[in-house]
């Protein structure tokens, strides 16, 4: 009985840690995104996992926080799959004329359902580059790892990035 009520307890603690940091994540963005409305750009994408050799396609929300950095919320689902993620990162970009080489890293969930009792935690990073092509339409081209408790994928995606 002893071992099941520590088991419960784990769980609950577990939920309460998720819950408080998808909570700070969501009044980061929030005074981000009221402090700095006009620096918002929205990417949307397809790809494919590396491992798994299975299709993706998303979409992502940034918010810029300095001319060099912003924080990104993103999305995404395999094609065949009933797996959904979710991620927060920051991206750091390095601006030259046409071209922004970037570096990324956050964290994200996965599950079928999100279901705080049923979610996988992992960290996420990598880099890419943003190719401009006019002041408002971008292409970005971007690869990530995906790293889990017990494994590690990797994600190549290209994507037309909006900025407003």
């Amino acid at each position: 009985m002893k071992k099941l009520d520590n088991r419960i307890s784990k769980i609950k603690g577990e939920k309460l840690r998720v819950k408080k940091n998808f909570f700070i994540f969501f009044v980061i963005i929030t005074f981000l995104s009221v402090s700095n409305l006009n620096a918002i750009d929205l990417t949307g994408f397809g790809g494919f996992d590396t491992e798994t050799q299975e299709k993706i396609y998303g979409i992502s929300l940034g918010w810029s926080m300095f001319p060099f950095a912003r924080l990104e919320l993103e999305g995404f689902r395999y094609v065949h799959s009933p797996i959904k993620n979710v991620s927060g990162n920051i991206v750091v970009t390095f601006p030259l004329k046409n071209l922004r080489p970037y570096l990324a890293g956050g964290i994200g969930y996965e599950g079928e359902k999100f279901d705080l009792d049923l979610l996988s935690r992992y960290r996420s990073y990598g880099g890419g580059v943003i190719l401009s092509m006019s002041e408002l339409l971008s292409m970005r081209f971007d690869y990530r790892t995906l790293k889990f408790k017990d494994y590690k994928t990797n994600r190549i995606y290209a994507g037309l990035f909006f900025s407003f």
